[in-house]
């Protein structure tokens, strides 16, 4: 029993580790926004970042599906690399209820 158990821990791992298949995240604030790319400062708040956005790259606000418009400087934001090294996905923070 323990065995079975210690393999199915051992299969869950690489899934943890791939999550977003193994591609680097981005976390920081909105600095500058244009049609092409946006600006990330860092969370640490000393490093800026140019991120480059494709038509393919994908805007959710919370859970939602969102747009580019829904940008704006000074939001938080996590920012998700595809392969190339662009945006593959842009997630702000939900909006505050009306």
């Amino acid at each position: 029993m323990k065995r079975l158990l210690f393999l199915c821990a051992l299969l869950l791992v690489p899934a943890f580790l791939f999550a977003h298949g193994g591609l680097r995240d981005l976390k920081g604030t909105i600095a500058k926004i244009s049609p092409a790319s946006i600006v990330v400062t860092h969370t640490d708040g000393k490093t800026n970042e140019t991120v480059a956005l494709t038509n393919a790259t994908i805007y959710k606000v919370g859970n939602a599906a969102g747009t580019w418009s829904d940008l704006r400087v000074g939001s938080r934001v996590v920012v998700h690399f595809g392969h190339d090294g662009k945006a593959m996905e842009v997630h702000l923070p939900q909006r505050p209820a009306s």
